[in-house]
């Protein structure tokens, strides 16, 4: 796989949660472009571990995708940088430790 693609677009009453997908794509050192809509920056943070393009814009999404399928566009080199960024970002023991201090944060006020 060179591209992972998580067009989301809005549907009346469905949420895209976190984005788990996402994270999955980055963690097995692939590129993924995902829409910068709901929950999906929160997992994805662009140039970082994807690439985040607006909901809807066929023609962003097209350009995104050439310019990611070019030769000039390391995708091995990107992929790695990624898995790194988003263990380094999103592991379980991770957001258990960000979970936790917002509890605590949250009972100290």
């Amino acid at each position: 796989v060179d591209l992972v693609v998580s067009p989301n677009i809005h549907v009346p009453g469905s949420i895209e949660g976190f984005g788990i997908n996402a994270i999955e794509t980055a963690v097995c050192e692939r590129v993924v472009i995902a829409a910068n809509f709901q929950g999906l920056p929160d997992a994805i943070h662009d140039g970082k571990n994807g690439f985040l393009v607006p909901r809807e814009d066929a023609t962003a999404w097209r350009d995104k995708i050439v310019a990611l399928l070019s030769e000039d566009f390391d995708r091995a080199a990107f992929g790695k940088r990624a898995r790194a960024y988003t263990i380094a970002h999103f592991s379980w023991a991770g957001i258990a430790e960000q979970y936790c201090n917002a509890l605590i944060t949250a009972r100290n006020r």
